[in-house]
């Protein structure tokens, strides 16, 4: 069996709403054996994940508040490619990312992409490792507060396998760092 396209209903596109950071469509669809529907989308400039490698060899993260959770979680450094109504490319985000939430500066090298959210969302996600790194820091957005934590790589295993760090973004970004560099 091979699997066919859907057809998207001409003319059907309606932006719903738009911010600094995505936009939400709706549109219609005509499924191959004729039936239609609505599918709604965000849509992404992207975003980047960043893994800085200290000259210790421990890797920092940030622990911040996630409002929509209401919890304190684990996370590296992560954010968009929208700042202050331009698109960068995903390398000048994680250098501002980097500064801005971890306080560092560093030689980045890409290690992948993967896209976070494929059921809703057109967003690809840039993984990057920081090698190198030296303390530097841009002022943070005013809706980010972090807590620096410098871990080994073990560390990071411990808390993944036992569930006290959650988030995707991070989840994703150490299976490529550990499949490229183990």
């Amino acid at each position: 069996m091979s699997l066919e396209p859907w057809k998207t209903v001409e003319g059907s596109q309606e932006t719903i709403h738009e911010n600094a950071w995505f936009s939400l469509r709706r549109e219609k669809f005509i499924l191959p054996n004729g039936k239609e529907g609505t599918y709604n989308i965000i849509d992404s400039p992207g975003s980047v994940v960043v893994i800085p490698i200290l000259p210790s060899g421990k890797i920092r993260l940030v622990r911040q508040y996630r409002y929509l959770f209401k919890t304190v979680e684990i996370e590296f450094v992560a954010g968009g490619l929208s700042h202050g109504g331009v698109i960068d490319e995903p390398m000048v985000a994680a250098e501002r990312e980097l500064a801005e939430e971890a306080g560092l500066k560093g030689r980045l090298i890409d290690i992948g992409q993967f896209a976070p959210f494929k059921g809703f969302s057109s967003e690809i996600t840039s993984v990057y490792v920081a090698h190198d790194c030296e303390e530097f820091s841009l002022p943070m957005d005013d809706t980010e507060e972090f807590e620096l934590i410098d871990l080994d790589p073990s560390e990071i295993d411990e808390l993944i396998s036992s569930g006290r760090l959650t988030d995707g973004m991070t989840l994703a970004a150490w299976c490529l760092y550990r499949l490229k560099t183990v």
